[in-house]
């Protein structure tokens, strides 16, 4: 209720959200661990005057999907993922070899840093993005990395129309693409034919199987 006695009505959401690493990450607590004390009858272990703030952290959410394509979601399985480590947390609930299904959400995980400052902050994420690689699947990692050393973004310049704003530096006319590239698409191409085969292959040995039992 406002000065005005005009009452209005507040969502709550009583869960942990997307972004609770963050939190996490600059109060230096366990947010979850805190959930299952509190399920179990025990107090919080600080109250909120007890909580300090320090640093800054950034969370980067790695999904499958394509930027140049309006952030098409995609599908596939995972036939090569490296996931950064050292100062990078990440969350995630994949893993090499993993399918991305058509029916949940294709995120592949959350990269969350910590840092003294902003800029501090902002380099050990551009790191951590640079050495997550992933093979099978088309994923935002690369505009990720391009956003993340936007010098608005590093300048704390954002706001909801930034990706309009700067959609020509951060989408660049698509140059040729290097040597590398193409070795891991013809590598993936290959991959995915061979365990086809296989896969055809123990079909067809079951059928066998099954006509060899019948003619006995």
């Amino acid at each position: 209720m406002d000065v005005d006695k005009n009452f209005y009505f507040m969502e709550m959401n009583t869960r942990l959200q997307v972004e609770h690493p963050v939190t996490e990450m600059i109060t230096k607590t366990d947010l979850v661990e805190w959930q299952f004390k509190v399920a179990a009858g025990h107090p919080l272990p600080l109250s909120q005057d007890e909580i300090q703030l320090e640093g800054h952290s950034f969370e980067a959410r790695v999904y499958a999907e394509d930027p140049d394509r309006d952030f098409q979601p995609a599908a596939g399985k995972l036939y090569y993922l490296s996931a950064p480590d050292g100062f990078a947390r990440v969350d995630t609930g994949v893993r090499q070899g993993d399918e991305i299904s058509i029916y949940y959400d294709p995120m592949i995980a959350k990269v969350v840093v910590w840092g003294d400052d902003r800029s501090s902050a902002l380099y050990h994420l551009t790191d951590a993005l640079n050495k997550y690689h992933v093979v099978g699947v088309p994923t935002n990692i690369d505009f990720l990395s391009k956003l993340a050393r936007h010098p608005s973004f590093f300048a704390g310049n954002v706001h909801t129309d930034f990706i309009q704003q700067h959609h020509q530096t951060l989408f660049p006319p698509l140059a040729a693409l290097p040597d590398n590239v193409m070795a891991q698409a013809a590598l993936v191409f290959l991959l995915y034919h061979q365990e086809a085969e296989q896969e055809r292959g123990v079909t067809q040995d079951g059928k066998d199987g099954d006509k060899h039992t019948e003619m006995r």
